[in-house]
């Protein structure tokens, strides 16, 4: 999307989690618990497909935006854990503020995210229809990025005029998201909201504009913490790094209004519980389509659809609906 968060799952109690354990214990709540966890990864990179995150914006540029999300898709679990038809629907309400700054005379920007989620889940455990439901904050994201090369740090009429004088451009930036685990996590709960582990996610791209079009690349890699109090309290959970390739195309209209396309792949991403490896790898592919409207001259509203596609056995087929609205100040 999204991209809009980390690990959410959820995080009180509920009829999945003790149906689950009710009926299995040892080997198998461990398995579920990990699934549940790990298969809602691809949603949220759905929502990380976003254009435009490389813009040449003026110095002191700052703006606040509240976005809500409805994310729904079907979660695909191995065969032998006897869950089947699981779903999930999410609501999430994601609220930022970005601030843009000189940097050593480089256009510069951070960003603060923090979600709020309404979710829930069902599926047929052992024939029986079950499910569960979580609502609370999930873990927040801090996102600093510097323009290196092609958008220098300008404001006022300096930044008018090397627009008007740079149709074609290049730029190169550099970022990195941090992922903070503060949202709810219950440790002795199969769903939570928060991952309970820090994420570190560096990244990089290039952006280049030709009059009103403009095609967008970005390379990034996910760095996760140990969960040392993975379920059902006491356990650990390793996970290796996800790298995210994305691409976008974009065309901006004469009314400012302006259309995107983008597409993403990701893999790796393989974890550990107690060491013992789970050939989880990611497989995934991601796609997403969006529209931004202005309203005002400092009011917008962005609308995007995402998807994603698992090419594994098990996994996570989801589609996202995003309404934004900023406001620049």
């Amino acid at each position: 999307m999204s991209n809009i968060t980390s690990d959410p799952a959820a995080g009180h109690s509920g009829g999945f989690t003790g149906k689950v354990m009710a009926r299995h214990t040892g080997f198998f709540p461990r398995v579920v618990a990990h699934l549940l966890i790990a298969l809602w990864i691809p949603s949220l990179h759905a929502q990380q497909l976003e254009p435009r995150r490389w813009g040449h914006l003026p110095v002191g540029t700052q703006f606040i935006s509240a976005a809500y999300l409805y994310t729904d898709g079907e979660i695909f679990f191995d065969p032998t854990l006897r869950i089947e038809d699981a779903e999930m629907g999410i609501n999430t309400l994601n609220m930022r503020y970005l601030y843009s700054f000189d940097l050593a005379g480089r256009s510069a920007r951070v960003e603060v995210d923090i979600p709020y989620q309404d979710g829930s889940w069902q599926g047929i455990v052992d024939g029986k229809p079950t499910s569960v439901s979580r609502t609370g904050i999930t873990d927040p994201r801090l996102r600093w990025s510097v323009l290196l090369s092609g958008a220098p740090a300008l404001s006022g009429n300096e930044f008018a005029d090397y627009q008007r004088t740079h149709i074609t451009n290049t730029i190169i930036g550099a970022g990195l998201s941090i992922t903070l685990p503060s949202g709810e996590y219950f440790r002795d709960r199969l769903i939570n909201l928060g991952g309970n582990r820090l994420v570190v996610r560096p990244e990089a791209g290039v952006l280049h504009t030709r009059g009103k079009r403009s095609w967008e690349l970005t390379g990034s890699v996910s760095v996760f913490e140990e969960n040392k109090e993975f379920f059902p309290g006491n356990g650990s959970r390793k996970q290796d790094p996800l790298f995210l390739v994305q691409g976008h195309t974009t065309y901006t209209f004469p009314n400012r209004m302006w259309g995107g396309v983008g597409i993403g792949y990701g893999f790796g991403g393989e974890s550990s519980i107690e060491g013992v490896e789970k050939d989880d790898q990611h497989d995934n592919y991601y796609w997403a389509l969006s529209l931004g409207i202005p309203l005002s001259t400092n009011q917008r509203v962005k609308l995007t659809y995402a998807g994603a596609h698992t090419n594994n056995l098990v996994g996570t087929d989801s589609q996202n609906f995003l309404a934004a609205w900023s406001l620049l100040f």
